[in-house]
């Protein structure tokens, strides 16, 4: 059985989070109004502003959403789905991509290294520039 679920994440630039979503191999819609996203069985579900489409997760329940709120987004996920979708990979490369923003943005900081450890997290080691 399906259960739909609401995961609060530090996702908050809707840019960046479109982006990320993209290079993950996603067509994700855009919505300024809310849109319902389909649960499982073609009901609708919840609204969001950011949805990925079932139909580009293979064997997935329902679509993805994610709903602006006044500090971010929140994720709407079928718990079935967390793992097709790639959730924690979304939020491991939201947050590089983040860091990365932040270090291309300004020229303060210059990548020394790059490294996945063992943990599968992401390591970004960067020197401050004088």
């Amino acid at each position: 059985m399906s259960n739909m679920t609401t995961v609060q994440v530090e996702l908050t630039d809707q840019e960046l989070l479109v982006e990320t979503l993209k290079a993950m191999g996603y067509s994700p819609e855009v919505h300024e109004e809310a849109q319902s996203i389909t649960g499982y069985g073609g009901r609708a579900y919840k609204k969001a502003n950011v949805i990925v489409k079932k139909n580009q997760m293979s064997g997935a329940y329902a679509d993805v959403g994610f709903e602006k709120t006044k500090t971010g987004f929140n994720v709407h996920i079928d718990n079935s789905d967390t793992t097709k979708f790639g959730l924690n990979k979304l939020k491991r490369n939201y947050g590089e991509s983040k860091v990365m923003k932040v270090i291309n943005g300004t020229n303060k900081y210059t990548v020394k290294s790059r490294k996945v450890d063992a943990k599968n997290q992401i390591r970004i080691r960067a020197t401050v520039n004088y």
